[in-house]
């Protein structure tokens, strides 16, 4: 009898940790090889990955050109071009199995959208000219919507990894938070990611879902013109 009871016991342990690490499943469509391969040829190309030797001289360069852009445009149009390589070796991570490097670089990737944000916004308190910029954004986002549904499908046929699953569901509400904050810019935007937008909530339970309200609306008190 004892040796049944802890039979059961192990078992119920078993499910419990099982069910508590199984990826969770967003609704996401999957892109095509098609769609995937398109997208990476629109973002810049990766010279070096995080896991290869030279990759610090990459990320101090980024920090270096991003500090000599000469206006908030000019540095919310570099963050999107940052985030954009981010993401990439988010999905080449995840295709190698490198499931830890893959979290980092989606994490990197969602700091990266929150400095794209901040800086449009700073960009449309100053007067600056920001509607080719919205729409050159909101282009690039097409790409990126492609690869977090590559990722997304890449990351459920790996070993579930919580890291991974953590990083991944920030990236996406830090996506669609850039999504909806271009939609206050430019109304309509967000039609264009109805995929992402709209899809984004797991099956198993409503309490995680990834939170997808409007941004914050802000009150702009221009000053002065800047160019």
């Amino acid at each position: 009898m004892r040796k049944v009871l802890v039979c059961l016991i192990s078992i119920f342990v078993l499910l419990g940790s099982y069910s508590t690490v199984m990826a969770e499943d967003f609704n996401l469509p999957q892109a095509s090889d098609g769609e995937i391969h398109q997208a990476q040829n629109r973002l810049v190309p990766l010279r070096f990955l995080p896991n290869q030797p030279w990759y610090f001289l990459i990320t101090v360069k980024e920090e270096i050109d991003r500090i000599f852009q000469p206006s908030s445009a000019k540095r919310a149009q570099f963050d999107l071009i940052l985030a954009g390589k981010r993401l990439k070796e988010a999905y080449a991570l995840v295709q190698k199995g490198d499931l830890q490097g893959s979290s980092n670089a989606l994490l990197k990737y969602s700091e990266r959208l929150v400095k794209l944000d901040e800086n449009l916004n700073r960009a449309r308190s100053q007067n600056q000219e920001v509607n080719p910029l919205v729409l050159a954004m909101a282009e690039q986002f097409k790409s990126h919507e492609v690869l977090i549904f590559a990722i997304n499908d890449s990351r459920k046929k790996q070993a579930s990894d919580s890291d991974l699953e953590n990083a991944f569901k920030k990236a996406l509400g830090a996506f669609i938070a850039s999504v909806n904050n271009l939609n206050q810019i430019k109304p309509g935007v967000r039609d264009r990611f109805k995929s992402a937008t709209e899809s984004a909530k797991p099956n198993e339970s409503t309490d995680t879902a990834v939170p997808q309200e409007e941004a914050p609306k802000r009150t702009y008190s221009p000053r002065k013109i800047i160019y």
